[in-house]
C-alpha cells in the first residue's frame, strides 16, 4: 500500500468538513510511504480518526496529520485542539 497516497486521499475527502467548520488542516505527508497491510483496515482506522477531530475540535481550530518513516518505523500522528479525551 502507498500509505501516503491513502492518507493523502482520505484528507482531500475530509476538507470540505473541516472548511464549514474553519477548521485549518497542516498535514506533512512524506512521500512514497510503502507499507503491507489491510487497506481497507486502515481506511476505517484513518477515517474513524479524523471523523473524531472533526466532531471534537471547534471553530476556527486545527489539526495536524504527519506521516512519517523513520529507519523501520512509520509513524502516523494526529493532533488537533479538541476538547481532548479524560484521563479515566
Amino acid at each position: 500500500i502507498n500509505l501516503s497516497e491513502l492518507l493523502n486521499n482520505i484528507i482531500e475527502s475530509f476538507e470540505p468538513l473541516f472548511i464549514s467548520k474553519n477548521i485549518r488542516i497542516h498535514k506533512e505527508i512524506q512521500n512514497d510511504i510503502q507499507f503491507l497491510g489491510d487497506e481497507d483496515r486502515l481506511k476505517r482506522v484513518f477515517i474513524n480518526i479524523l471523523s473524531n477531530a472533526y466532531k471534537y475540535t471547534n471553530e476556527d481550530g486545527d489539526v495536524r496529520i504527519t506521516l512519517e518513516q523513520l529507519k523501520d518505523v512509520i509513524r502516523v500522528t494526529v493532533e488537533d485542539t479538541g476538547i481532548g479525551i479524560p484521563k479515566e
